[in-house]
């Protein structure tokens, strides 16, 4: 396969590093500035749930938007302000970073439960796409991580 990609597009594949060293300083160079973008994204996605859960929802039934409401409100918001608190420790990264797996898993279950709740759902599933992007651009998580996320 590495060769049919490398004769449709003449490209060179990226090299690993050339040690275990070498990978461990680059993990250690990259670590602050991770944290710090986990932090600053998971506080602003909190704050964007906030407002979503307060605009005007006329497509969903009542008690479809109370269940709206529960599940933002009581659920994703805290996660993520947590998630958000404790990117800031640094004793904290490998925790953060299982939270940071978690909580798109938890979201999109949440949203798949609101969809089924209501009867017109189109408007609403664009939360569902958002998700795959955060997970791959935002987030911070590592390929690696990402791409185990979306498997799930």
């Amino acid at each position: 396969m590495q060769k049919l990609l490398q004769y449709i597009l003449p490209f060179e594949l990226p090299h690993r590093f050339p040690d275990e060293s070498s990978y461990q300083l680059y993990k250690k160079w990259d670590k602050p500035a991770r944290q710090i973008q986990i932090a600053a994204i998971t506080f602003l996605t909190a704050l964007l749930y906030i407002v979503f859960s307060f605009l005007d929802k006329s497509w969903a039934s009542e008690p479809v938007q109370t269940v709206m409401i529960q599940i933002h409100m009581f659920f994703v918001v805290p996660l993520l302000f947590s998630i958000s608190f404790l990117a800031y420790k640094k004793r904290f990264y490998s925790l953060v970073i299982k939270l940071l797996m978690f909580f798109p898993v938890a979201s999109i279950i949440g949203h798949v439960y609101i969809l089924s709740r209501l009867e017109n759902y189109s408007p609403f599933i664009t939360e569902g796409y958002l998700a795959v992007f955060w997970i791959f651009i935002v987030s911070g998580l590592s390929f690696r991580n990402a791409c185990v996320l979306d498997t799930l």
